[in-house]
């Protein structure tokens, strides 16, 4: 039994290439973590509730809203006869024409 059939040997090969296998799947997963583009593609980014939004300039950028787009221009100009509750400002030094409203002003009239 010593020298034994060979069975245990392959009982323990068995074992043995189970164990590499093991080895290989978290080399694969680094080489692919080490392949994945940075967060924000290189640029300003904050990350909320999980989801990474690109900062440019003065403002975050998320995905196009069409229900939104027919509501307010890309300028914060309000379409339809809407109008805002709060003053609203231009600073041209900014934008010659996107408008601004003070964050206090905003959570007042909420």
């Amino acid at each position: 039994d010593e020298e034994g059939d060979g069975t245990e040997g392959d009982a323990e090969g068995e074992a043995g290439d189970s164990e590499a296998g093991d080895i290989e799947e978290p080399e694969a997963e680094a080489e692919d973590a080490v392949k994945e583009e940075p967060l924000g593609g290189g640029k300003p980014f904050r990350k909320i509730q999980g989801k990474v939004y690109v900062i440019d300039g003065d403002e975050f950028i998320t995905d196009e809203d069409p229900k939104g787009n027919e509501k307010i221009d890309p300028s914060g100009v309000l379409l339809g006869g809407r109008k805002f509750k709060a003053a609203t400002f231009i600073l041209p030094s900014r934008h010659p024409t996107r408008q601004y409203m003070l964050a206090i002003d905003a959570a007042r009239t909420s």
